[in-house]
């Protein structure tokens, strides 16, 4: 019997593992929790997935900011770190500072959680995940506010964060 070639990983380039890896960890994650919103309800199941995106925040998001020098206090720096993680993952993004010094971070499609499936996930899901941004920034600059004006699951083109001064 002859083996195939294209199921040996071990001849594989190693962009294709890596591919290969991004994208069956995202499926896995997509599917989970999509699975935790069904089982739990949207209330129950937003509050574990938002208090998850605290954690890694906490543990892997903001002692990585600040081993980058990136203390938090320009809303720039935060939404840039994003911007570079989206942009590292072949998502399209755009950081703008507005007039008022407010910083939007704008996520076009496909949905980066959810690729093509933007519309069997909800708002509230959404919202959850965000907690991450919101829980980076507001630890770094406890004067900032977070708020997701555009949200691609209920059907706006693209998502947008603005990270602001708390007033």
């Amino acid at each position: 019997m002859q083996e195939s070639n294209k199921l040996n990983v071990d001849e594989w380039p190693e962009i294709r593992k890596v591919k290969v890896s991004n994208k069956i960890g995202w499926m896995y994650f997509a599917e989970m929790c999509k699975s935790v919103m069904s089982e739990l309800g949207e209330e129950k199941g937003s509050e574990v997935i938002a208090a998850w995106a605290e954690k890694i925040a906490l543990e892997k998001i903001v002692p990585a900011m600040r081993e980058m020098g990136l203390d938090g206090s320009d809303f720039m720096d935060v939404g840039a770190y994003f911007q570079m993680a989206t942009a590292a993952c072949g998502y399209d993004t755009e950081l703008e500072r507005k007039d008022n010094g407010d910083v939007s971070f704008k996520l076009h499609r496909p949905c980066i959680w959810f690729p093509g499936h933007e519309k069997e996930i909800t708002p509230a899901l959404c919202q959850a995940l965000c907690n991450c941004e919101r829980t980076v920034a507001k630890t770094l600059n406890p004067d900032t506010e977070v708020e997701l004006v555009r949200n691609m699951a209920k059907g706006d083109e693209l998502c947008e964060l603005i990270f602001s001064s708390k007033k």
